[in-house]
């Protein structure tokens, strides 16, 4: 394997891949929801080749929403979160346990770190992220980290003996997995280095009101710090951090860090420079920033220009996202050569957090204008009453986030679903529908019979 990894060459000119026809193979490289997306889009759209699907777990895909929940809780176990295979209707050939390792562009085979070579006509590289630890922690002083079912599994049966945990990393999954441990009645200090949580995933109206209501659920935020060191002695921790201070705790969990998985793709010519770069409809571009024939890539490592948002690359590991790229990258791979429509995709998803819905929408960076409703304006806890911020670019509404307002937050992402960005129409885009108010429910049931 070592030989054949040293041996890889750089891209060469490819046949054109126009048509992929019955006596041609699609390798996907990825089990989760993008790739298991692009090979059932694939079926659906006429392919009748043969399909094999590369999937690093054993036990083929999971929920990962349950990582950070139902499985650190106890609600489910690890096989109630299994996803599987897809269905049989399908005629996907799954390869459990392959991690794939090493890329011949030349010879078109992905060799996984069994020694098998999988060789491809086309290739849809969607195998997402790893953890990302740095030098610090290392030795005895590793912790637990939060990336797949069985880490989360591991972590489950840590927490029966431990009684103060301590959590790195304030986004998405850090803030979730700290609600479901503060609710089995253990001590969570959560350390991250903004003076928001949540800065990355949502706007700062949001941020600082779900900052709030962590706080306020007893979670010790060190906000603003980072861990300077960390040392373990037998299952008691301490972490020093850079303002001096120290956490002491029975378990640590790390959530803070991921990066694409591109190491197998070195060497082969493929611009992997911050993850893998592609053109609008996800066709995966060289480091002369050509198309490679052939190759597509979805999901979280996926780079793209993405209209949606202002034609900015950026990468989008979501779960829905995952899903519409896997099928947008299989209608690119089938359309070779040809002409095909740019994965334009409008980001979406959700959090369920201390008996708070967190919805987001659309384009909600820094540079847009944000205008906030309140439910209830003045109320001493606007989180829990309903708050919408809604963001703009000039005229025009481009993203929406809200927590507990699910009525108005539906509506106003259901006419961003089925609008267009600007930049795509002839004609200006019809302006979305925004309720100037939000009102309660009683107060919509007394409008309703008025």
């Amino acid at each position: 394997m070592q030989r054949r990894a040293e041996n890889i060459t750089r891209l060469a000119p490819q046949r054109s891949l126009a048509t992929l026809g019955p006596a041609d193979r699609i390798l996907v490289v990825g089990g989760g929801p993008a790739g298991t997306a692009a090979g059932e889009e694939l079926r659906r759209l006429g392919f009748r080749g043969q399909i094999q699907l590369l999937c690093a777990d054993p036990g083929g895909s999971y929920d990962r929403p349950a990582c950070s929940k139902g499985l650190i809780t106890g609600a489910q176990r690890p096989k109630d979160a299994r996803i599987g295979v897809t269905d049989k209707r399908w005629e996907i050939d799954w390869r459990l346990g392959r991690t794939a390792v090493a890329c011949d562009m030349n010879e078109r085979v992905v060799w996984a770190q069994t020694g098998e070579g999988f060789r491809f006509d086309g290739l849809v590289i969607a195998n997402g992220a790893r953890p990302m630890l740095n030098s610090m922690w290392s030795g005895a002083a590793v912790p637990h980290i939060v990336h797949d079912i069985n880490d989360a599994w591991e972590i489950r049966r840590g927490l029966r003996n431990a009684n103060r945990v301590a959590v790195v990393g304030g986004g998405f999954t850090g803030c979730e997995l700290a609600c479901s441990i503060r609710g089995m009645g253990k001590d969570v200090t959560l350390i991250h280095p903004r003076d928001v949580v949540m800065n990355g995933v949502l706007d700062g109206v949001a941020s600082k009101l779900m900052t709030d209501e962590h706080a306020e659920d007893g979670v010790d935020l060190r906000l603003g710090r980072r861990v300077k060191a960390a040392d373990r002695i037998g299952e008691k921790w301490t972490l020093t951090l850079d303002d001096g201070s120290r956490v002491h705790a029975d378990m640590v969990v790390m959530t803070a860090g991921e990066k694409p998985d591109t190491a197998w793709l070195a060497g082969t010519g493929i611009d992997i420079s911050d993850g893998v770069v592609c053109d609008d409809a996800l066709r995966v571009l060289d480091e002369e920033g050509t198309v490679v024939p052939g190759v597509v890539a979805a999901g979280a490592l996926a780079k793209w220009p993405n209209r949606w948002m202002a034609d900015k690359n950026g990468r989008c590991g979501q779960w829905i996202a995952a899903l519409e790229q896997g099928q947008s990258a299989a209608r690119s791979l089938l359309a070779g050569d040809a002409p095909t429509e740019p994965a334009i995709l409008l980001p979406r998803y959700w959090s369920q957090q201390l008996g708070l819905r967190i919805q987001v929408c659309g384009d909600i960076s820094n540079d847009t204008e944000v205008r906030r409703l309140d439910r209830r304006p003045g109320h001493r806890k606007p989180a829990r009453t309903g708050v919408l911020t809604c963001h703009y670019r000039g005229r025009d509404l481009v993203g929406v986030v809200a927590i507990n307002a699910p009525t108005e937050f539906v509506t106003v992402a259901r006419e961003l679903l089925y609008s267009k960005p600007r930049f795509e129409l002839s004609s200006p885009r019809q302006p979305v529908q925004v309720p100037t108010t939000i009102m309660s429910r009683d107060r919509r049931r007394l409008a309703a019979t008025g």
